[in-house]
């Protein structure tokens, strides 16, 4: 019984020790897979804060054009409404 108990402890220590690369090459392509998702899942949050502040500043960027036109727009008009 005793002979049969250490074959069975024998087998198992080898099994564990083929199978202990397997499973930390498992849990270390797990640990970079789960980082690939974290970081996949933050790029939307970052590219979508990046284009709000592009559109703000497209929209001051229109603004003060607009209000620049506007000011020669008075600058062209002032003479014409003057007597020469």
């Amino acid at each position: 019984m005793n002979v049969r108990l250490e074959s069975l402890e024998t087998k198992v220590d080898q099994r564990l020790r083929e199978t202990r690369p397997v499973w930390e090459n498992v849990l270390a392509q797990l640990t970079k897979l789960k980082k690939e998702v974290v970081s996949f899942a933050l790029r939307p949050r970052v590219g979508f804060a990046e284009s709000i502040a592009r559109l703000a500043f497209s929209a001051k960027n229109m603004v003060d054009m607009t209000a620049e036109i506007q000011e020669w727009r008075d600058l062209i008009e002032k003479p014409e409404s003057q007597p020469a």
